[in-house]
């Protein structure tokens, strides 16, 4: 589907919402299962893991508020 252009910007199809969230699901589900795995032998990477879930699961809540 192509995009369209307006005087604000692009306007993205639903469809590229719904296959954004269900990556982004299955992208923070991975982070989470990777920091919980690192969370006894290296605190700084299950750190990282779990910051790079949050801002994932941020921009999951606000597209599914669209």
């Amino acid at each position: 589907m192509n995009q369209r252009f307006c005087k604000i910007g692009t306007i993205r199809s639903k469809d590229n919402i719904i296959y954004n969230t269900s990556n982004l699901e299955k992208r923070y589900t991975t982070f989470i299962e990777n920091a919980y795995n690192l969370m006894q032998t290296d605190a700084g990477m299950s750190d990282f893991f779990y910051y790079e879930a949050s801002k994932i699961f941020n921009r999951l809540k606000k597209l599914k508020t669209i």
